[in-house]
């Protein structure tokens, strides 16, 4: 069973969640077709209300979300940031830079004992970040070079797709409980 139909039972099946989520995307669309995250997730709010769940893990679920808030308030406070107007390390005069962290992946290091190996994974783990970000940038970039003629033109995507003028690769996944993206965040 995935966490979802563990969350909510009426949403073991397959068939059952994409109904589900087809049926309030009907609801969350403006008239232009546009979806606003917010309305899609008050939809679903609401859409879902009436649905029996699991109490008890929507109650754990809940605990964890908090202490994920905690824990965020605790590393805003903490972590040394980069300030790109002053273009140096940063940290929290409060507190000191004795009493301070630097984030290395899913690590809080402190200042005191931060080493030459948790400098180079920090910075390669940023790199990766940059490199992918690059490549997602690019990707994009040649996608509306390609598209924009026929948008200039007044042609939707849909219109160019079905006239072959545009690639556009295809999954097979299915439809899956997501988490937030870091631009959500």
């Amino acid at each position: 069973m995935s966490k979802l139909a563990d969350r909510l039972p009426a949403a073991a099946d397959k068939a059952d969640k994409l109904a589900m989520a087809t049926n309030v995307l009907a609801l969350a669309q403006e008239d232009d077709g546009r979806v606003y995250r917010t309305r899609l997730v008050t939809e679903i709010h609401n859409g879902i209300a009436a649905l029996p769940v699991n109490d008890q893990l929507i109650v754990e679920e809940g605990r964890r979300m908090i202490a994920e808030q905690i824990a965020s308030a605790w590393e805003n406070s903490r972590v040394i940031r980069i300030d790109r107007d002053l273009r140096m390390p940063v940290y929290q005069m409060t507190l000191g830079f004795e009493q301070s962290y630097f984030k290395v992946g899913t690590q809080y290091v402190p200042a005191e004992v931060m080493g030459v190996d948790d400098f180079e994974t920090m910075l390669d783990r940023q790199e990766r970040r940059i490199q992918n970000a690059q490549t997602d940038s690019a990707i994009w970039r040649e996608f509306f070079e390609t598209v924009r003629p026929g948008l200039e033109r007044g042609e939707s995507l849909v219109t160019q797709f079905q006239a072959g003028t545009l690639a556009v690769g295809s999954t097979a996944k299915e439809l899956e409980e997501g988490e937030p993206s870091e631009e959500e965040e």
